[in-house]
């Protein structure tokens, strides 16, 4: 297997995952309240919803919503993103001189 690719929030699978992660971080009476009020808006507006097992979902949307605040939210250090930053300058220095074809000697990791 290679890279797992994006977040499918359309996917059951991803969907329990995304509760569950969200659920930890923010407390499950938080997932619960923001669950029940998809649910409404979705039945207000007449939208079918999606049922598994007689157990009604919200729509991929609120999923891709919950990952986006999981994401936007996440605390990352100055010391993490710099290692970050390093290793992808390592990565990209590595692609050049080697898939590239450009000689070591004319790339130079700057800070």
């Amino acid at each position: 297997g290679g890279a797992p690719g994006p977040i499918d929030p359309a996917t059951p699978r991803a969907q329990r995952a995304l509760a569950a992660a969200f659920s930890e971080r923010y407390a499950p009476e938080v997932f619960a309240a923001l669950e029940r009020r998809a649910l409404d808006a979705v039945a207000a507006s007449g939208q079918p919803l999606a049922a598994a097992a007689q157990q009604p979902t919200p729509p991929p949307a609120f999923y891709q919503q919950l990952l986006d605040r999981l994401i936007a939210e996440q605390p990352v250090s100055e010391q993490t993103l710099a290692q970050l930053a390093s290793r992808r300058g390592e990565a990209v220095v590595a692609e050049l001189t080697t898939v590239g074809g450009v000689a070591p000697a004319r790339v130079v990791l700057g800070e």
